[in-house]
């Protein structure tokens, strides 16, 4: 494997796999029998880790997603008939017979001001917010709901702070609102004196307080449909009156019910892939520009507190952790794309365990385990690996998290 990812006429990972496979091969054919077992176990196991490098490419890039054939069949013989008389209304000629009073009007400087409204466009609008609605807000098929279950549920904690937590940088929040106390650290400063080595480990609590505050700014204000409760949700679904008069231009050219929800529902995808980039390059901007100032910042600090701590590996730790930090920031803002379906066609229960482990490990890298497995060896269809396997780190998580 080192000779392989060593030559530089093998630039992927891909290569170095196909090319490993080919020697095996040649193997297979051309050497003694006692080596031709040996290969063809090689084989096996590359085979297995490749599928299960697909079925965690699967989960971890493109969690975005709307089922939106599953919210459609809401849309009644009402909504139906309402577009009905939309598109018999708007095909009317003459703009004042499509014209009604608003009886209520409006009292400006002391005289009476009487709004008109096209009555085409108040239907046009109670269409487009009612696809709108269920797009964003349906309770089982629509954005927010996956959001939440995707991303928002405890996955975005365990993502920003996973190379903290490996490199024992951080510690967690005990029940009683306290951060634990960094005893690995302190058992590595041992030759610091004791004095110094609590403050010391006062400032690496405050280091964990810091990177709370960084998930919880992105869980509860980023990761959020824009609106009064949440007016910092970088998910917006606003439609301004602009938007709104060229989709009603545009409309005209969709002759019945379905083609109108199809196209409402493209122009929705439009503006989630807009927010989406958003999203991306502020994780890759602001976020992981943050979340590398508080480490530059603990490192400045704990060595100003005890020089003594440039002799021991702290600094190092702090330099690989940097870097991965930047490799882990840039997988996370791959979660923000839209999903582009099943990679796997079918897979067995033994896979989904394999990547709900390997996921759980990365998010709780203290805390090592094994599975005693009795699973059933039939075959799923591969629309459900990603919820099969989401669930099963949900259980995960909350197991180690309270053991």
């Amino acid at each position: 494997s080192k000779v392989l990812r060593r030559n530089y006429k093998l630039k992927t990972r891909e290569d170095q796999q196909n090319e490993r496979v080919n020697i095996l091969q040649y193997i297979l054919q051309h050497e003694a029998i006692r080596y031709k077992q040996l290969a063809q176990d090689e084989i096996t196991e590359i085979n297995r880790l490749e599928l299960l490098h697909d079925a965690i490419q699967d989960v971890e890039i493109g969690r975005i997603f709307v089922n939106t054939e599953g919210f459609k069949p809401k849309f009644s013989d009402e909504n139906a008939q309402r577009f009905d008389r939309f598109d018999r209304l708007r095909r009317v000629p003459d703009a004042e017979m499509r014209k009604t009073v608003d009886l209520k009007g409006v009292r400006l400087r002391d005289t009476r001001r009487v709004r008109y409204t096209d009555y085409t466009v108040a239907l046009f609008n109670d269409l487009v917010n009612e696809i709108r609605d269920e797009f964003v807000g349906n309770p089982s098929h629509g954005f927010n709901t996956y959001v939440s279950v995707h991303i928002r549920h405890g996955y975005i904690s365990s993502q920003i702070r996973s190379q903290f937590d490996t490199h024992r940088l951080a510690t967690r929040q005990a029940p009683d609102g306290e951060y634990q106390d960094n005893n690995f650290w302190m058992d590595r400063f041992s030759e610091i004196e004791k004095s110094k080595r609590e403050v010391i480990n006062k400032r690496m609590k405050v280091f964990s307080s810091q990177l709370d505050d960084l998930v919880e700014e992105v869980n509860s204000e980023w990761i959020r449909i824009k609106s009064d409760e949440y007016p910092s949700g970088m998910f917006d679904f606003d439609m301004n009156e602009d938007e709104r008069t060229v989709l009603f231009v545009l409309a005209a050219q969709k002759s019945d019910h379905h083609s109108f929800v199809d196209f409402v529902i493209d122009y929705l995808w439009e503006k989630t892939e807009a927010s989406l980039k958003k999203i991306r390059d502020r994780i890759t901007g602001d976020l992981l520009s943050d979340a590398l100032r508080l480490l530059h910042d603990l490192e400045h600090d704990v060595l100003e507190i005890s020089p003594k701590v440039a002799s021991t590996d702290f600094s190092a730790v702090i330099a690989t952790c940097g870097n991965e930090v930047q490799a882990d920031f840039r997988l996370f803002a791959e979660w923000f794309r839209r999903s582009s379906g099943p990679v796997l066609d079918s897979f067995n229960f033994d896979l989904v365990l394999d990547v709900a482990t390997k996921t759980a490990k990365q998010f709780h890298p203290g805390k090592d385990f094994e599975l005693e497995r009795h699973v059933p060896q039939q075959s799923f269809e591969g629309s459900w690996f990603k919820p099969f396997v989401e669930i099963v780190v949900i259980l995960f998580d909350n197991l180690l998290k309270n053991a």
